[in-house]
């Protein structure tokens, strides 16, 4: 009899540790469950509750139940019998992770990737598995945004959205107030502070705030519950909560606050011109020794200034050894130092850790060594540049220390000259495998929901070695052709090996999509588009001051300039009421302006070419709440065109057009029609589907049955995809 009571006491116990299983939390997103289901789970938990409660009591409570009424363990075992049968009942009828049946998602970006080059590659047997993809599956060419900027495309990407609905118009934009450009994906907001006589006292630390609107699909599907992990997306700094993992991509700065700071050490004297990407330090030594420092973030109680650390170099006949912050490292030539974690200080509280690593360029005749941007230390990074906050350092104990700034490669020190090719290579192939490393964690890891996962390199590449493809650029060196002439194919066959290891480990359930977010094509000329409305009258210059303006619009007579230009195409007319300074009436005489310099930019000549393809609108190209932030006019280059670095930032040089004699020498931002991007599935799509980089965000949403935000303006492709 004793075994007996104890058996039917142990049931309810039973029944509410069953209940409490994890593995029962889990909830079908997309349908959701039935009332009574989930009544009957409320009953079931309930009644194991309230019977598993008399376990503890049943010494005191039911001796005396039991003497009035014998039937009570009758009563109280079939409760729990009927307890445990309900929540049985359950799992049997509802879902489960394994009868959900909610599709499994694998989305790669790969930044850049040009159809017609990979139908080229494809043509020629070079890329096996994107074939393969394009022949079980489905490919095309797919729209993009305009204008075909990689931080506007990835909102869009992200968000559904256009560009009026998410806020992102450019890399680069500019404040109405000062007219000075800012970076257009995230800010730094400062502090406030409590001042005490001259003592200014910060009241907390200074915050990141993302300048993306509109919302992003992976905070649909983390709020309904689905593991979502997103890994590098653009636009993601600081990183958004998601049911999964997130690590911040292209919007995270180094630790000097900017896209990249280089500084390079050098006993060759100065260049002329200014250096563009990076600070040089000239350096003496003596005894084989020279001492320097490494510039850190801005000095917060003096921000004209940046914190420093000692830099002490010693030489000897085939290496250098670099001692700093207490540590000591030595660098052969021609070779890359590995990470060295560093950290900053400033008073007694204030600390910033970084990690740089320094490449050795050459030790004679002239010494000269490259330090790396300072990156966030991924174990203490001075903002969140992952959800959950531990897993960038979670990563770093598993694959090591990696680059953690958004935009990693060093290319404006190729540019420079402060790194050559093979050098800047060897940078490209150190952050592949660190990307590699993380993209087979998370695929190895992958069981169900969605991952997401970007690279860059194939953008990169195409960016810095294009002049070797174009016998025309200015820059084609047929020996430097003859040696690196195939390095944008082997970026695509790189990117075939991540197709073959997705395909090859995933099941028959997951639905991969692979896509780019703009295509590629050659950048021959630059356009100073200042300079063009300088000398056709709609930007005036003080003269006296400089001949060409310079940068920051220093030189500009903002009280008889109509209309300027900042970014990678935008043009804005210097409207008064909006503009600080400005002197066009809005309405009749705006549109008067817009008008001249669409039809003036329209005969642009250059010897016997047309530049410009077309000059749009904001109304044509974008709609939403954020318009009246656009620029008023975008330039459409035709491809081998494209609007210079000075127009970005606000100069105006003498000529109109010359030669880019740049090694980035390929480029994107042209008009969207000539530099599509490409889309693949490993679902049949209907023959007349055409997709948009605005589609890929509701169709996620779609797959997972979830209800799309309102504001959306892509549509799903699930109604053209085959079972």
């Amino acid at each position: 009899m004793r075994d007996i009571r104890s058996a039917v006491y142990l049931m309810p116990l039973v029944a509410l540790f069953t209940v409490c299983d994890p593995a029962s939390a889990y909830i079908d997103p997309g349908s959701g469950l039935p009332f009574f289901s989930s009544l009957g789970y409320v009953i079931g938990i309930l009644v194991a509750f309230f019977t598993g409660i008399f376990w503890f009591v049943r010494r005191h409570v039911l001796v005396l139940i039991t003497k009035v009424f014998k039937i009570w363990y009758l009563v109280l075992g079939s409760l729990a019998v009927i307890g445990l049968g309900i929540f049985i009942f359950m799992r049997i009828s509802s879902p489960s992770p394994e009868s959900a049946h909610n599709p499994k998602l694998i989305i790669i970006g790969m930044d850049g990737i040009d159809p017609a080059l990979l139908e080229k590659y494809i043509g020629e047997g070079e890329l096996p598995h994107f074939s393969r993809l394009s022949e079980t599956g489905a490919y095309r060419r797919m729209s993009t945004v305009n204008p075909p900027q990689s931080p506007v495309a990835w909102s869009s990407f992200a968000t559904g959205l256009n560009p009026g609905k998410h806020g992102i118009f450019d890399f680069i934009m500019r404040d109405p107030e000062t007219y000075l450009p800012y970076l257009a994906l995230n800010e730094i907001v400062p502090p406030k502070k409590f001042s005490l006589g001259k003592l200014e006292i910060p009241l907390g630390p200074p915050r990141a705030l993302n300048r993306r609107k509109g919302t992003p699909f992976w905070s649909v599907t983390s709020r309904a519950g689905i593991p979502t992990s997103i890994l590098l997306c653009p636009a993601t700094f600081p990183p958004d909560t998601v049911t999964g993992e997130m690590l911040s991509g292209m919007g995270v700065p180094d630790l000097r606050g900017t896209e990249g700071t280089f500084s390079f050490y050098t006993t060759e004297n100065p260049k002329e011109g200014k250096e563009t990407g990076g600070e040089v330090f000239h350096i003496r030594f003596h005894d084989s020794q020279a001492e320097a420092v490494l510039p850190g973030p801005r000095d917060s109680a003096d921000p004209s200034r940046s914190l420093s650390l000692p830099l002490s170099i010693s030489i000897a006949s085939d290496s250098a050894t670099i001692k700093i912050a207490k540590k000591e490292i030595t660098v052969t030539q021609n070779e890359w130092s590995p990470w060295i974690r560093i950290t900053f200080s400033q008073g007694l509280f204030m600390r910033f850790h970084g990690i740089v690593r320094f490449y050795l360029k050459q030790l004679a005749p002239e010494f000269e060594l490259y330090a790396s941007p300072v990156n966030f230390d991924p174990y203490r990074p001075p903002f969140p540049i992952s959800h959950p906050e531990n897993f960038s350092r979670k990563l770093a104990d598993e694959i090591g220390l990696y680059y953690t700034q958004g935009e990693p490669y060093d290319t404006w020190a190729l540019n420079e000259g402060r790194l050559d090719d093979e050098a800047f290579l060897q940078q490209v192939r150190i952050l592949s495998a660190e990307r590699e490393k993380m993209f087979h964690r998370e695929l190895n890891r992958f069981r169900d929901g969605i991952l997401f996962f970007y690279f860059q390199m194939p953008d990169v590449i195409q960016h810095t070695f294009w002049r070797l493809i174009d016998p025309d650029h200015p820059l084609h060196h047929p020996g430097e052709a003859g040696t690196y002439g195939k390095v944008i194919l082997e970026c695509y066959q790189q990117m075939d090996q991540i197709v073959a290891r997705t395909l090859d480990q995933i099941d028959d359930e997951t639905i991969v999509i692979i896509l780019s977010d703009h295509g590629f094509n050659t950048f021959r000329r630059a356009v100073h588009i200042n300079s063009w409305l300088r000398d056709n009258g709609f930007l005036t210059l003080h003269r006296a001051r400089n001949p060409e303006g310079r940068e920051l619009f220093q030189d500009v007579d903002w009280s008889l300039t109509r209309a300027y230009a900042t970014g990678f195409g935008g043009i804005y007319v210097n409207q008064r009421g909006r503009e600080r300074n400005g002197i066009v009436s809005p309405g009749e005489d705006t549109e008067e302006i817009k008008n001249a310099i669409i039809s003036g930019l329209a005969g642009l000549r250059d010897q016997e070419t047309h530049p410009v393809r077309k000059v749009y609108r904001r109304e044509e190209i974008f709609w939403g709440p954020y318009i009246d932030t656009a620029p008023d006019l975008f330039v459409g280059f035709y491809p081998g065109y494209r609007a210079s670095w000075q127009t970005a930032l606000g100069a105006c040089p003498l000529p109109v057009i010359e030669d880019n004699l740049k090694k980035w020498s390929g480029d994107h931002l042209f008009d969207p029609d000539t530099v599509p991007a490409i889309f693949f599935m490993n679902r049949k799509l209907d023959h007349d589907c055409q997709p948009s980089i605005l589609d890929i965000a509701p169709t996620v949403i779609d797959l997972f049955n979830l209800e799309y935000p309102e504001e959306i303006d892509g549509k799903s492709l699930r109604e053209y995809m085959s079972p």
